[in-house]
């Protein structure tokens, strides 16, 4: 088997878990890859495999706050949500950021 790559099964089952996800929750899937695309931009990330995108999705405050926004206020709003999340990233601190995320949009600084 000299030169066959072979993808771990965890791996497999990331990206099995996110074709299926995409299925019931196509949401949750951009709202996660938002996060994963300002964290790349902002933070120095480079993981952005299926593994790391459920990590968002579990654990990532910043993930919540702004599927919730996209869920109860819709797709404008989620958009400047998105403009002021990049506008005022804290990469240490993801409870920091929604606070400075609300804060510039209560005070019109998108």
């Amino acid at each position: 088997m000299a030169g066959t790559a072979i993808a771990a099964p965890d791996v497999l089952n990331d990206d099995a878990k996110l074709k299926n996800l995409e299925k019931v929750c196509p949401d949750c899937q951009m709202v996660a890859k938002d996060v994963l695309n300002l964290r790349v931009e902002n933070c120095q990330l480079k993981d952005t495999s299926s593994a790391m995108m459920i990590g968002t999705m579990q654990n990532d405050p910043m993930f919540s706050f702004m599927l919730a926004v996209h869920t109860a206020a819709g797709s404008e709003a989620y958009k400047t949500v998105v403009g002021a999340a990049g506008n005022h990233v804290d990469c240490e601190n993801p409870l920091n950021w929604i606070k400075l995320t609300q804060q510039a949009i209560k005070g019109g600084k998108v």
